[in-house]
């Protein structure tokens, strides 16, 4: 029962919306941490 709850919950467009956000917001504070220079326009 937890497995078919858990695959609903991935279905749903605003759960999929916030996984995503949060994998850019990781991608870009990964990226603009790794600059030399903080004033760099990627």
């Amino acid at each position: 029962m937890p497995s078919s709850l858990f695959s609903s919950w991935l279905r749903e467009p605003l759960i999929q919306f916030l996984l995503l956000a949060l994998l850019m917001f990781a991608l870009d504070s990964y990226v603009l941490g790794n600059r030399p220079d903080p004033r760099h326009i990627v």
